[in-house]
């Protein structure tokens, strides 16, 4: 089969598919007067990628003859058949320089042109209004040494200082079957793709119910990030940050700043330390936020340069070399606020060819999420409070603990109680009815001072331990003290964290206890994030024992319970559940309970899941 009946047949499915070209067709229809006052290079290819090889069948219409080969038509305005046929062959370097396929680490695959047909260019030659309607077909192979699981197309006609825009109509196909909808790519938007071998596409018609559930599949898949060669952006707003994160194409991020590289294709890790520079310095000038009036700076988080196969944007990764083709940068800027905003303004200015609008999601606090959009015309999100200010949940009180009960004795009743004992005895003994008098006496004035507070002394008393604290009392104090200290990390602030944990913590156990906390809620699968906490749930509790220390009342509890928190990133939520099991100690401190040691046993992951935040 000729190339040009192949790439009429391609078409057939493309347009059966309900898509067509139509930039190439209204170019096509264009006035030639037109076309030399506004030169541009428009092409056509048909990608089949197999197991073992990659098959571009490339349509080069004459006026890219004429654009990169130079050519220059007689006096009859014509090109000749001769003239068109050399420059199609010295084409074919061209188109390998030009067009490239590139693997997951963006290192182009060396391709071969295997075969060419210009039988479309008649024996009198093109007319100069004829140069868009005549085209030349060219095959090139690529050998693969495995069915690859990424595969990045790209195309720079003309090279970086080429004025000439370049605009190439991309239908990708695996194993003669349409992969997704045709594309365009330009010298600095190439498109990438992932491969499913054990699931490959086939022709068959699918009913728009079954696309739209294949549709929404691969979002989840892909956790919403469905296009490599896409600007997302995602707003954040919460009482105690507003945070812009922002996924973007290194090829994009160049047009905003230059990125400095030894190598074109690449940057290496120690280049991406300096990109990132870069980066936070770019982003200081051209990101401004308002809060209540007040002008915030932005505090670059996290730069980070990811490649194709990484798909949750909130982890951290070991940094490596990564292809400039079809690399991403993951930047999250944030805005803190001491106090919950009430409103603010954030603008975008960083707009061009490549980057005309910026699509926005916007997430505010538990709220489903919405779109804005920036533009050159609107480059302002503007958003105010509507709904009272929620107050964080305060950490519970308890009753203050009962001192171990005493029994008050009077020195002076038990003196008095000692020498008529004492006289007593001795009177009797002797006969002498004096001693036993003055004995009666001491013991009558030691019964009236015994229960008197002058010179008293305190005997503690020994009690059940029901009498202690009652189990149902004790369980209670538990619960609402490991409560009231997961509770503090509702804040942000380390110093509001503190306060609120000093509440139900002793002093001596405060700061590690914080560590503790933070390490326990710190999720190494998100880049080391600290989770919200959602829910804290006791599941075992036994009370090992009561007592009395210096008359205040204590416990210990074996305890297994449960944590569950979340980190939310580029529009994805991350939850995870974690089970304890510990010893608590639980003592009065200065007449309010407190925990005054913790003992962690185990630390076990029960759960983690990733899902989609809701859209509106």
């Amino acid at each position: 089969m000729k190339l040009e009946d192949s790439f009429q047949n391609t078409m057939n499915q493309a347009r059966a598919f309900g898509l067509t070209l139509t930039l190439l067709l209204l170019c096509s229809s264009a006035p030639t007067e037109k076309i030399l006052a506004h030169p541009i290079s428009l092409s056509t290819v048909v990608v089949n990628i197999e197991a073992n090889r990659v098959k571009a069948e490339l349509k080069i219409l004459v006026e890219d003859l004429m654009l990169f080969q130079e050519l220059q038509p007689n006096t009859e305005q014509v090109l000749s058949a001769e003239v068109l046929k050399t420059a199609s062959q010295k084409h074919q370097q061209f188109l390998l320089d030009y067009f490239r396929v590139r693997n997951l680490d963006g290192e182009a695959l060396p391709g071969q042109v295997t075969s060419m047909d210009t039988d479309e260019i008649p024996e009198e030659g093109v007319n100069l209004d004829a140069v868009m309607s005549t085209s030349i077909y060219y095959e090139i192979g690529y050998e693969l040494a495995s069915p690859p699981e990424y595969l990045t197309f790209s195309q720079n006609f003309g090279g970086d200082d080429n004025p000439l825009p370049s605009v190439m109509d991309l239908i990708v196909l695996q194993n003669n079957a349409r992969l997704g909808y045709p594309v365009q790519i330009s010298p600095k938007n190439p498109h990438s793709i992932e491969l499913d071998w054990e699931n490959p596409p086939t022709n068959d018609r699918k009913s728009w119910r079954q696309r739209r559930e294949l549709m929404k599949q691969r979002r989840e898949e892909l956790l919403g990030i469905t296009s490599y060669s896409t600007t997302y952006s995602y707003i954040y707003i919460t009482d105690s940050e507003i945070r812009h994160e922002i996924l973007v194409p290194l090829l994009t991020l160049e047009t905003w700043f230059p990125i400095d590289r030894a190598e074109s294709d690449f940057l290496e890790v120690e280049e991406q330390a300096k990109a990132a520079q870069s980066v936070a310095a770019y982003f200081s000038d051209h990101a401004p936020l308002q809060i209540d009036g007040i002008q915030v700076p932005a505090k670059v988080d996290r730069i980070d340069f990811y490649g194709l196969d990484f798909r949750d944007f909130a982890q951290r990764r070991e940094p490596k070399r990564v292809g400039i083709h079809n690399a991403r940068a993951g930047i999250i800027l944030s805005y803190p606020s001491k106090q919950a905003p009430q409103k603010f303004e954030l603008t975008w200015d960083t707009f061009n060819n490549h980057t005309p609008l910026l699509n926005s999601v916007v997430y505010d606090r538990n709220a489903p999420g919405y779109r804005h959009f920036f533009t050159p015309a609107e480059p302002t999100f503007s958003w105010q409070r509507n709904d009272p200010l929620e107050e964080l949940e305060q950490a519970v009180s308890l009753a203050a603990p009962k001192l171990q009960p005493v029994k008050k004795l009077g020195l002076g009743g038990i003196a008095g109680f000692g020498l008529g004992c004492l006289f007593l005895i001795s009177g009797w003994k002797r006969h002498q009815k004096g001693l036993i008098g003055g004995g009666v006496l001491a013991l009558v004035v030691g019964l009236l001072l015994w229960n008197q507070e002058i010179g008293a002394v305190e005997l503690p008393q020994d009690l059940p331990d029901e009498e202690i604290i009652a189990t149902e009392d004790a369980e209670q104090i538990l619960d609402t003290l490991q409560g009231n200290i997961y509770r503090a990390f509702d804040y942000r602030d380390e110093s509001q964290i503190y306060d609120v944990l000093a509440e139900s913590v002793s002093g001596e156990l405060l700061e590690s206890l914080f560590l503790k906390i933070s390490n326990g809620l710190r999720m190494e699968e998100q880049g080391g994030a600290i989770a919200r906490v959602a829910a804290v749930k006791i599941q075992e509790k036994q009370l090992l024992d009561r007592f009395y220390q210096e008359r205040q009342p204590g416990m210990v509890f074996d305890c297994v319970w449960n944590v569950s928190g979340s980190v939310e990133h580029w529009g994805h939520i991350h939850t995870r559940e974690n089970q304890y099991k510990g010893k608590f100690s639980i003592s009065s401190v200065d007449q309010q309970w407190k925990i005054t040691d913790l003992e962690v046993l185990n630390e076990t992951k029960v759960a983690f899941q990733t899902g989609l935040r809701e859209m509106k």
